[in-house]
């Protein structure tokens, strides 16, 4: 019998307390649900959120380093 027919072995692991449990994926379980749409992004959407990202990391990164940021064109 090959492994592709044979039904899996439940997996066993032990907990941080040592106890036994068996995994369950519950992969029929995730295929049931209904998929949600995606949001639509735009490209004008993702531009927005890509600079106010860059605009926080640089804010904390010259706060962390205690240096004025340079203003920005």
């Amino acid at each position: 019998m090959s492994n592709a027919t044979r039904p899996a072995a439940p997996i066993t692991a032990l907990d941080a307390d040592g106890e036994e449990f068996t995994l369950d994926f519950g992969f029929p379980t995730v295929a049931a649900r209904p998929a949600r749409a995606a949001d639509e992004t735009t490209a004008d959407d993702a531009r927005v959120a890509r600079e106010g990202r860059s605009a926080e990391f640089r804010a904390a990164w010259h706060e962390e380093h205690g240096t004025a940021a340079k203003p920005r064109r």
